[in-house]
């Protein structure tokens, strides 16, 4: 019987390992790769990451390897102009954005978790809701046979999530009208972001 079982090693997953770790509760994470997956663009990561790295305990890690950028350039995609972005230091924590390997910041914050935390190569065939002595219990079973109980089962496994199919989650939609490289989603029509 496991505490939480986490599904998917992203960011997000081993964030909220991390999380829970720091206020005592284990968490198995459950990722489908063979290995972490590291391949992917560099992350702008904005004041809000940075309060978030921090209150994991890595952002010292990450900071002393990435400078802060002060400015960035915003482009148009309809009319190709191009406008020039500066960004103040964060009034809590003074921090300003910086650019970020997604690969280094997958690998902090797995070095972060107690060993035996990320079980790679296990594919998830189900996942149903039982009653056991009184209390629901979430079965995860994989597709070599392994059945695993938990109290708690949480989905960090991206679009084609098998957790959100089993809570009967609509698909996610699609939008083509915004485009973002290298930072978070700004909700602003028409505008791609690319930061230096």
């Amino acid at each position: 019987m496991e505490e939480v079982v986490i599904v998917g090693a992203g960011i997000a997953g081993l964030a909220t390992a991390l999380a829970l770790k720091k206020v005592g509760v284990r968490a198995l994470i459950l990722e489908r790769s063979k290995e972490l997956r590291t391949t992917g663009a560099a992350l702008a990561l904005f004041a809000n990451a940075w309060v978030a790295l921090d209150t994991l305990g890595v952002s010292d890690n990450l900071a002393a390897l990435y400078a802060p950028f002060e400015s960035g350039y915003m482009t148009d995609v309809k009319t190709k102009s191009i406008q020039e972005v500066h960004f103040l230091p964060n009034s809590r924590n003074g921090a300003l954005p910086r650019a970020v390997h997604r690969k280094v910041l997958l690998e902090v914050l797995a070095e972060e978790l107690p060993p035996n935390s990320i079980r790679f190569s296990s594919r998830i065939t189900s996942i149903e809701t039982q009653v056991e002595h009184g209390f629901s219990i979430c079965i995860v079973t994989l597709d070599n046979g392994t059945i695993i109980k938990s109290k708690v089962v949480i989905g960090c496994d991206g679009i084609h999530s098998i957790v959100a199919r089993w809570l009967g989650l609509r698909p996610p939609v699609y939008s083509a009208d915004r485009q973002c490289v290298g930072c978070p989603y700004y909700d602003i029509p028409n505008f791609q972001y690319c930061f230096l």
